[in-house]
């Protein structure tokens, strides 16, 4: 399988800053099994690095917000991790 990504909790949240608590960075999915987990748990799956970043960006960014501290609207899988943080969960 090629490597695909998904997007999760941003890691600063792992290291104790509440600032990105609703923020979102993409992670690696390397296996089929993790990429059905993913999509169990609501989770997204994209093709590219690019596809998963932008889609994070505008998630924890969206037009409607003005501020500089990351906002995503949707909630985080956290019995679904990967490399320590919670799969992110969109909203629809």
């Amino acid at each position: 399988m090629a490597t695909k990504y998904t997007v999760v909790q941003h890691s600063a949240v792992t290291t104790g800053d509440p600032q990105f608590e609703h923020g979102l960075e993409s992670a690696a999915v390397h296996s089929s099994k993790g990429e059905a987990k993913i999509l169990n748990a609501g989770g997204r799956i994209f093709d590219t690095y690019g596809e998963a970043e932008d889609y994070a960006e505008q998630e924890q960014y969206p037009a409607d917000y003005s501020g500089l501290i990351p906002h995503a609207p949707g909630t985080f899988a956290t019995r679904v991790r990967l490399g320590g943080r919670a799969l992110y969960i969109p909203q629809s």
